[in-house]
């Protein structure tokens, strides 16, 4: 699974932090900037404020401005609609689960800080400081079955996301996936995942041959 915007209601308060490291360039942050940036890697999103709005700005002090704004941010995280029951399903039904997130170690340590119990649940959490490639290459999704005692393929993995750059990720991994968005989806580009749906509450595990004890 996914974290941000899959399991923790993160994207609300990135765009805030977003927001406030654009201000100082007098820039308004726009919704279709915004939407290009769910699921993407601090590094990728740099590159495409740099382009958008030709800010000259180094990689290291936006970097700075993003840790100092999440610190402040990202202190009381929410869970997404209908995750609690999913993960507490699946670990009840001995269900193996993972995590794998474009975050590095320490940011989702900071994210997660209020659901450590439920995140305890998880077999392990890949994070984006372990692979060279970033989603939407498939490099997490590959090194987080890797760890898997009993060796799966990559179609008997269930990948859960909420982004462009997640699905592409899961499908480049050779493995089914559940995009579940809220936003204003293409159909044409829905088909790109195995099932589409627009809250983990939707979720139907028999209909991945995924059932309880």
């Amino acid at each position: 699974m996914d974290v941000d915007g899959t399991i923790l209601d993160t994207e609300s308060i990135t765009t805030i932090v977003l927001q406030k490291m654009l201000e100082k360039y007098k820039i308004q942050l726009t919704e279709d900037v915004r939407k290009k940036t769910i699921g993407y890697s601090t590094s990728d999103v740099y590159i495409m404020f740099t382009k958008i709005y030709d800010i000259s700005v180094s990689y290291e002090e936006f970097l700075e401005d993003k840790e100092h704004f999440e610190k402040i941010y990202m202190k009381n995280i929410q869970l997404m609609p209908g995750a609690l029951d999913l993960i507490n399903w699946f670990y009840e039904n001995e269900i193996s689960i993972a995590a794998a997130t474009n975050s590095k170690r320490h940011e989702i340590e900071r994210k997660i800080v209020n659901h450590t119990e439920l995140f305890k649940k998880f077999q392990h959490i890949t994070t984006g400081d372990e692979v060279e490639r970033l989603k939407p290459y498939p490099d997490i999704y590959l090194h987080s079955a890797s760890k898997f005692i009993f060796l799966p393929e990559p179609t008997e993995i269930l990948a859960i996301e909420d982004s462009r750059a997640g699905v592409e990720a899961a499908c480049a991994a050779g493995m089914q996936v559940v995009w579940v968005s809220n936003q204003n989806i293409p159909k044409e580009e829905q088909r790109r995942a195995t099932k589409f749906i627009t809250s983990l509450h939707e979720f139907r595990p028999e209909e991945f041959y995924i059932t309880p004890l």
